[in-house]
């Protein structure tokens, strides 16, 4: 009997334990579904929804900037996986895969941080090489990015394959 009682007190504290979850939803005007957003503890996961009621992004926010990989819905195989933060940015690298399995983007990007994910992901900018490929997986583009001050400019373009 004492066994069933202490087996009980701990299947209550652990159900007590259970983490929270708040989510919301965002109408447009239209009345179709434009975001949810899912709240556990500090980190919010945030679902994004084109007019015709498709999901077009899901990514994880936290505190002032993107954490994890952003996922996005264009294409077979589609992200941005964020690799790191330092002052006020954070940083990362996007991908676009052929339904073959073969590149066909790859590039980096700066983000300035935010406490409103939507600013955040408007301050995105191009930075480092930009590649983009033909479905051989051949190179058909090299571009050379440079941020200078809130802009960013292509300073070493380089064609190949084309």
């Amino acid at each position: 009997m004492r066994k069933l009682g202490l087996i009980i007190f701990t299947i209550s504290i652990l159900l007590s334990c259970k983490e929270k979850v708040g989510t919301e939803k965002i109408v447009g005007p239209d009345g179709k579904l434009k975001y949810i957003y899912e709240r556990r503890e500090n980190v919010t996961t945030i679902f994004d929804y084109a007019k015709d009621g498709k999901l077009m992004m899901k990514l994880k926010f936290k505190q002032d900037q993107f954490i994890d990989t952003i996922y996005y819905y264009d294409f077979d195989t589609h992200y941005t996986v964020i690799d790191s933060s330092k002052g006020k940015y954070f940083y990362g690298t996007q991908v676009l895969l052929f339904a073959n399995g073969k590149y066909g983007y790859k590039g980096t990007y700066r983000f300035t941080k935010n406490t409103n994910p939507k600013e955040a992901f408007k301050s995105m900018l191009n930075f480092g090489q930009h590649t983009t490929y033909n479905t051989d997986g051949n190179i058909k583009e090299q571009l050379e990015f440079k941020i200078i001050g809130d802009s960013s400019y292509v300073i070493n373009p380089v064609e190949n394959n084309k």
